[in-house]
């Protein structure tokens, strides 16, 4: 190659691009969907949970980015009814 062709060389990230699917039914989505699932395993999902979870309530992150600590302590209380005359 000579000096000029090297330099029209388009220079663009690389792009991922996803596959499109075309399905015959539903049925073979459903499956197809079922199979993607499951070639996940429960280490991958937890680990996306726990991103997904710190994505949404990063309010309540500690500036470090963990989790705060939590309460060791409960209390007892009486069943909630929707009846009006029980008293609190």
């Amino acid at each position: 190659m000579s000096q000029k062709e090297k330099n029209s060389e388009a220079r663009e990230p690389e792009a991922a691009y996803q596959t499109i699917r075309i399905f015959k039914s539903f049925e073979e989505e459903q499956e197809y969907n079922a199979k993607q699932s499951a070639a996940v395993s429960h280490e991958d999902r937890l680990r996306h949970a726990e991103i997904l979870r710190k994505h949404v309530y990063a309010q309540h992150l500690q500036p470090d980015g963990l989790w705060p600590p939590m309460s060791q302590s409960f209390r007892i209380m009486k069943p909630y009814t929707n009846d009006p005359e029980q008293k609190l």
